[in-house]
C-alpha cells in the first residue's frame, strides 16, 4: 500500500478529484532520474537532512526545526512511490 500517494486521495476524495497528469513529462522525468542515477542520492539525501534536523542542529526555534522536518518527511512520502513505480517501469 502506498501512503500518500495517488491511492489514499483516490479513496479519501472518491471520484471527486482527478487529477491532470502530464504523461510525457512524467515519462521525461522517470527517465531522467533513472538514467543519471540521481534518485537514490536523492532519497539518501532527504533522509539524512531529516535525520541531522533531529540529532544534530542546536537552536532553540522548535517550530523551525519541525517545520523542516514535517518538510523532509512529506517530501519522502510523495517521492517513495514514485520512485517505487519507476523502477518497476520499463520503457
Amino acid at each position: 500500500m502506498q501512503s500518500g500517494g495517488r491511492t489514499l486521495r483516490e479513496e479519501v476524495m472518491g471520484a471527486q478529484v482527478k487529477e491532470a497528469v502530464n504523461r510525457k513529462a512524467q515519462k521525461c522525468l522517470r527517465s531522467e532520474l533513472m538514467t543519471s542515477n540521481t534518485a537514490i542520492p536523492l532519497l539518501l539525501l532527504i533522509a539524512q537532512t531529516r535525520t541531522r534536523l533531529i540529532h544534530e542542529i542546536d537552536t532553540p526555534h522548535l517550530k523551525l526545526i519541525s517545520h523542516l522536518y514535517d518538510t523532509c518527511q512529506v517530501k519522502y512520502r510523495i517521492e517513495t512511490p514514485y520512485y517505487e513505480q519507476s523502477f518497476s517501469y520499463t520503457p
